[in-house]
C-alpha cells in the first residue's frame, strides 16, 4: 500500500478497534458484574490486543511474512477469546471483524479468506472450550447474519484495497507522462 494510504488508514483502524472493544465492554459489563469470568477474560484479551496494536500497529501490505503472520495471529487470538466468551453471540464479535478487515485490506482477497477460515476455526475452538456448544452458534438467523456480515466486510475491504492499488498504479503511470 502507498505510504499516504497507510498514514490515513492506521488511525481509522485504531478507532474501529477501540470502538469494537468499547461496544463489547458496555454489553459485557452486566455479566462481568454478576461474576462471569468468561466476560472478564474475553475483555482482557481484547483490551490487550487492541492496546498492543495501537502502540505497535501492523504494517499493512508489508511484503514480510512476519507482519502477515502477526495479523493472522490477531485474528486467531481474538476469535478464540470471542468464542470462549460466547462465540457469535459475544459482544466482542466485532473485534474479530475488525481484525479480519485489517488482514483483507492489508493483503487482499486470498489473505482475507485465509483469515476468515482461521477466525472461524479459532472461534469454534474457543466455543468448545467455553460454556457454550457449537450447535448453539447456529441456532438463530442472527448468527448466520453475523457470519455473512464478516464475509461481506472481508470482501468489501479487499475490494477497496484493490481499487486503491489500481489508482496508485495509474497515478504513478501518469506522473511519468506529465512534464
Amino acid at each position: 500500500l502507498p505510504p499516504s494510504v497507510r498514514a490515513s488508514v492506521s488511525p481509522t483502524i485504531s478507532a474501529l478497534r477501540w470502538g469494537a472493544v468499547g461496544y463489547g465492554l458496555v454489553l459485557s459489563a452486566p455479566d462481568a458484574f454478576k461474576g462471569s469470568y468468561t466476560a472478564v477474560v474475553t475483555l482482557a484479551v481484547c483490551l490487550f490486543i487492541t492496546t498492543w496494536r495501537t502502540i505497535i500497529p501492523i504494517r499493512l501490505g508489508s511484503p514480510t511474512l512476519s507482519e502477515r503472520l502477526a495479523a493472522y495471529g490477531d485474528v486467531a487470538v481474538l476469535a478464540f477469546a470471542t468464542g470462549y466468551g460466547g462465540g457469535l453471540e459475544s459482544p466482542f464479535v466485532f473485534t474479530v471483524m475488525i481484525a479480519l478487515v485489517v488482514v483483507s485490506f492489508g493483503w487482499g482477497y486470498l489473505d482475507g479468506a485465509i483469515g476468515l477460515v482461521i477466525g472461524c476455526g479459532s472461534m469454534l475452538a474457543g466455543v468448545a472450550l467455553g460454556a457454550g456448544t457449537v450447535s448453539q452458534q447456529f441456532d438463530a438467523q442472527r448468527d448466520l447474519s453475523i457470519v455473512l456480515t464478516m464475509l461481506l466486510a472481508v470482501l468489501t475491504s479487499a475490494a477497496v484495497r484493490s481499487r486503491l492499488m489500481e489508482s496508485e498504479r495509474r497515478r504513478v503511470a501518469l506522473a511519468g507522462q506529465v512534464e
